[in-house]
């Protein structure tokens, strides 16, 4: 058990979560090789589920961060061979090299999830994204660009119907939450990714599979090219290339 710690009340999103995990364990003391406490002890002490603390376990893992070992659990691990950063924000611990790659899968999987929502879509799906069109052209002030991405995106996802996807989906984007924003908020005008999204709806509408994905590639490709422009041609290569 981790002592001297308090139970504040839980945050709505898992990478706000696995911020506040990095920070209990150090405060606990913990080095690497060291083993976690189990995941209900984490819950209580972090004041969330345990389906909470599992996610955010989840993105450490992918980060690096701790070891998951099934059946003998999970360890703190090391990130480059140094002892775990003490970081303000989850999303400065991604490498250049992780950002690229879980890019490359956000935009792969974002094409998959764009096919299914074209074939499985119903009514409601359609609605959903029209209302929002209709915010955007009524006034292209009232939300962010961030806001308007999310979503669309969100609504996308669920007309996919596949909720396996859509998890991983929602892990990734939780983990590129920070560099994410920063790059969308560089956007300055919002025009471009009002008529990426009006021509994916287009194609979700008439249940056009083929180009729903073509367009979300796309459209995909374009952000992930601002997210990793602060690394330099490679980086955007790395994402793009497919």
């Amino acid at each position: 058990m981790i002592s001297g710690t308090v139970v504040v009340p839980a945050p709505a999103g898992s990478a706000e979560v696995a911020r506040r995990l990095v920070s209990l364990l150090l405060q606990g003391g913990y080095k690497p090789g060291d083993r976690l406490p189990a995941e209900r002890q984490l819950g209580h002490d972090l004041g969330v589920g345990r389906s909470v603390v599992r996610e955010a376990l989840r993105s450490l893992y992918l980060l690096g961060i701790v070891d998951m070992r099934p059946g003998a659990g999970t360890y703190l691990s090391q990130v480059a061979d140094e002892p775990v950063p003490k970081a303000s924000e989850l999303g400065r611990l991604l490498s250049a090299r992780r950002i690229a790659d879980l890019s490359t899968v956000c935009v792969h999987l974002e094409t998959v999830m764009a096919g299914f929502a074209a074939e499985r879509r119903g009514e409601a799906a359609i609605a959903d994204l029209d209302q929002l069109h209709a915010e955007v052209a009524s006034d292209r002030h009232a939300l962010t660009v961030f806001e308007v991405e999310d979503r669309f995106h969100a609504t996308v996802w669920s007309a996919a119907t596949n909720h396996v996807l859509e998890e991983v989906l929602t892990s990734i984007r939780a983990l590129l939450d920070a560099p994410l924003s920063q790059a969308i908020s560089a956007v300055t005008d919002l025009r471009w990714i009002h008529d990426d999204h009006l021509q994916m709806t287009e194609a979700v509408r008439y249940r056009d599979a083929e180009m729903a994905r073509t367009l979300m590639t796309d459209h995909m490709q374009r952000l992930a090219s601002g997210l990793l422009a602060p690394m330099g041609d490679s980086g955007v290569e790395a994402t793009t290339g497919g």
